[in-house]
């Protein structure tokens, strides 16, 4: 029987029962769902779901598949429309248990969701409007308690209406998704429930991606739980992930106090081998700090349960499997200190180190702000390293490491400033300096950073004053030239270039940076001068142009 018959047979409520059953086979066809006379039958189709509840949604189910116009009408001020919501939703009111008239509502409901990007926020809206948001939470609530294998389609529908509207979730729903989630983790390994847990971290994960909330999201519960995700489901990584990054979400909140969890931070640091639980705790110690003082409280704290430094060597031991694991390293970024960055650098902690630093460096394409975030650790270490005296060479395995990376790092700087002053000299440790030297010689043409020109400034300011009779050594025969003169002349005709174009800024900050880059051009300039003299030297020609260079730059008229 052809589309239009069956259509014509609805309208005249000609065997209604078969007729809905032939056009719900007919609208698998997907061309079939935009026909005239499909779309102009519908409204009656809606009026008949109280003779015909489970043909009329099966209908309904496919002319909604893949179709959004088909859903925008479903979602309308149509009468037939209105009416239709308001019987399915009292016809399948959930309490003691799930119809299948129920289950197959859910199924109608989750085309909704199954949309579009550009059109999902439209549809999950106009589903709460039309109250069906809700009877999908009292659905879900009864999953919970009574049959968990109904769960996977309403915390699906749940999972996207968090991610649209995360401050329209209570209390009691998060400790209602939390109980589901439990409940999937106490099951034995099941394959048909796999997608169920994944979209309950995903809920957790979506309603934490708000600036701020003053609800009280179970932090703790939720790290409790990442352990317990089987490592066999297909899922298993992104699962962990969501709930990792919904920790990390609770802890960023500018009302939540992490010092709270100082205790059980500290507790799940030490006991768990979980890398996603461990670094979630990290993170909360770490944010507990945006001050000295709250620094050095933090300090006390951790002392108090265990030691800064006990923490720190576990965190460092971490298997650490993934790499965005590694924004654990943001607790050291706001708690390090001389004492600690001593307690670090020991040679038991080589191997480690090499190995966060391989992770780092062998996806900081992919994971750039994981890779700040273990840089700036790198920075701080080496920085209060060198201040307490502590000799980095014997890391060299994990700084020559670095040299894989493509983009300017500060610490590369730190670690060249360290080697000069180093009484370490071997083969692995020019090779680093060398490298380090290209790096530090090497400015972009455009755009180039007022801290980076500082920070490389004072590095050849080092070089000069404690390795310039090293860099025979370093740089033998004709590489004094191709990789030393050469580069160090184009850097400062570069530097010169910088001061001639900054002069005419009118901006007060851009102003007071640009003078800072002048003095220490200058001082450095004027070391050149001393330091790398032509007596006796194969390479006069080049020296003398390198030191017209230098004069050029001491040349430039001050910055005010």
């Amino acid at each position: 029987m052809s589309v239009e018959q069956i259509c014509q047979d609805l309208i005249n409520k000609n065997n209604t029962e078969e007729a809905l059953n032939e056009l719900g086979t007919h609208l698998r066809e997907e061309a079939l769902r935009s026909s005239s006379s499909v779309r102009s039958t519908i409204p009656q189709v809606l009026l008949l779901v109280e003779d015909y509840p489970m043909e009329v949604l099966r209908v309904l189910i496919n002319y909604t598949a893949d179709n959004d116009e088909n859903r925008f009408f479903l979602l309308s001020d149509d009468t037939a429309v209105s009416t239709f919501w308001a019987l399915v939703l009292e016809m399948t009111l959930v309490s003691e248990r799930i119809s299948d008239l129920a289950s197959r509502l859910t199924i109608l409901i989750s085309q909704f969701v199954r949309a579009g990007e550009e059109s999902k926020s439209k549809f999950i809206q106009g589903i709460d409007e039309k109250g069906i948001i809700e009877w999908i939470w009292t659905f879900y609530a009864t999953s919970v308690s009574k049959d968990i294998d109904s769960i996977e389609v309403p915390i699906e529908v749940l999972s996207d209406y968090a991610s649209e509207f995360p401050q329209s979730i209570s209390k009691q729903q998060i400790i209602l998704v939390l109980q589901g989630l439990r409940n999937l983790l106490d099951l034995d390994y099941d394959e048909d429930l796999e997608d169920a847990l994944y979209c309950h971290t995903t809920f957790l994960y979506n309603i934490t991606k708000v600036e701020d909330t003053t609800l009280e999201i179970p932090t703790d519960e939720i790290i409790d739980c990442i352990p317990k995700i089987p490592s066999d489901y297909k899922n298993c990584i992104n699962s962990k992930r969501n709930l990792f990054a919904a920790c990390g979400g609770v802890f960023s909140f500018i009302s939540y106090d992490n010092f709270n969890n100082i205790g059980s931070s500290v507790s799940t640091i030490l006991k768990s081998t979980d890398g996603y639980a461990v670094a979630a705790s990290a993170i909360s110690l770490g944010n507990c700090v945006h001050d000295i003082d709250s620094k050095i409280r933090l300090i006390a704290e951790v002392d108090a349960v265990s030691s800064i430094e006990t923490v720190a060597t576990t965190l460092l031991h971490c298997n650490f499997g993934d790499v965005v694991q590694l924004q654990a390293f943001h607790f050291f970024n706001n708690c390090m200190t001389e004492q600690l960055a001593k307690s670090i650098l020991i040679p038991d902690n080589e191997a480690v180190l090499f190995r966060n630093t391989k992770i780092i460096v062998d996806n900081y394409q992919y994971y750039k702000e994981v890779g700040a975030i273990y840089l700036k650790f790198l920075s701080k270490l080496v920085k209060n390293g060198m201040s307490n005296g502590v000799e980095i060479a014997s890391f060299n395995s994990s700084w020559s490491y670095l040299n894989n990376l493509e983009e300017y790092c500060e610490v590369q700087m730190l670690i060249l400033q360290s080697l000069c002053t180093s009484q370490v000299n071997n083969d692995e440790i020019r090779d680093t300096m060398r490298h380090s030297i290209k790096v530090l010689l090497d400015l972009k043409q455009t755009g180039v950073d007022a801290n980076e020109l500082l920070t490389k400034l004072k590095t050849i300011a080092i070089l000069l004053e404690n390795a310039s009779t090293k860099l025979a050594l370093l740089f033998p025969d004709s590489d004094y030239q191709t990789q030393f003169l050469d580069p160090i002349t184009q850097f400062f005709t570069q530097v010169s270039r910088i001061l001639l174009e900054s002069a005419s800024t009118s901006d007060p900050r851009a102003q007071l940076a640009q003078a800072a880059v002048a003095n220490n051009s200058k001082f450095v300039a004027a070391m050149v001068l001393r330091k790398i003299t032509s007596n006796q030297s194969p390479y006069r020609a080049e020296m003398e142009t390198l030191h017209e260079v230098c004069r050029n730059v001491l040349s430039t008229p001050p910055h005010h």
